[in-house]
């Protein structure tokens, strides 16, 4: 006899479980979205990385690896050290050679927070080869702010959490040895702020064209992740 396959109330009779649209809905509530954070330096896209970090995104920040790769001491890490510290953009090329390296080892592309990335247009480009994009948050901040956020920065230096004291412990990894990046002086900051809004515009209108990109004001760091969060559930 053949079962009738027909809706009684939350279930459907004669599927089976993996057919079943109830299940499907909370499969697919989990998946978690691809995110990117974009703002100038001191904009607070680090600390929002780490707040998706402890919901169980991935993190992918180009100021982390790269920075991973100076500690290395490699020749390699030499050259990126001298660019960083000249406040200058790594090519785009070398970048997203880093970028793949990461992605491949993860088990599955969902839920990824790319922080600070992509930086250019063409980064952009090629980052729409190899995932997909859900989300794209600018963080908004002044450059006034901005300056006076990262003058008084301190890092962590095993896991380079970001604090505006150097004492304590970590938050994300227990350790309470702080230091201040190379790149955390005035004229550098300057500088980074001003690459950031050149090589900004033509991403953001990228963005903008594909119905992805939305502004948040940073300067309240407390309401940002809810804000976040609201668009998310429209997705």
């Amino acid at each position: 006899m053949t079962i009738k396959k027909s809706y009684k109330g939350i279930r459907f009779l004669g599927l089976n479980d993996d057919e079943c649209p109830c299940k499907k809905g909370l499969k697919k509530s989990f998946l978690k979205n691809n995110i990117i954070l974009l703002g100038p330096p001191g904009s607070g896209k680090g600390t929002q990385a780490n707040i998706f970090l402890n919901e169980e995104y991935k993190i992918i920040s180009t100021g982390d690896i790269l920075r991973e790769k100076v500690k290395s001491g490699s020749k390699l890490g030499l050259t990126i050290k001298k660019v960083m510290s000249d406040g200058k953009l790594v090519s785009d090329n070398l970048i997203m050679e880093l970028i793949k390296e990461k992605l491949n080892k993860f088990n599955n592309l969902n839920g990824i927070v790319f922080d600070g990335f992509p930086r250019t247009l063409h980064q952009a480009k090629q980052l729409d080869k190899l995932i997909k994009i859900d989300l794209v948050v600018e963080l908004d901040i002044t450059d006034k702010d901005a300056i006076e956020r990262l003058k008084n920065r301190y890092i962590c230096a095993n896991c380079g959490a970001s604090y505006n004291i150097k004492k304590g412990l970590c938050n994300i990894c227990g350790k309470n040895k702080f230091e201040k990046r190379d790149d955390d002086n005035i004229k550098i900051i300057k500088k980074r702020i001003k690459e950031y809004k050149k090589e900004s515009k033509s991403l953001i209108n990228y963005y903008k064209d594909k119905g992805l990109y939305f502004k948040i004001n940073s300067s309240n760091k407390y309401t940002i992740n809810k804000e976040i969060n609201s668009k998310l559930q429209l997705i």
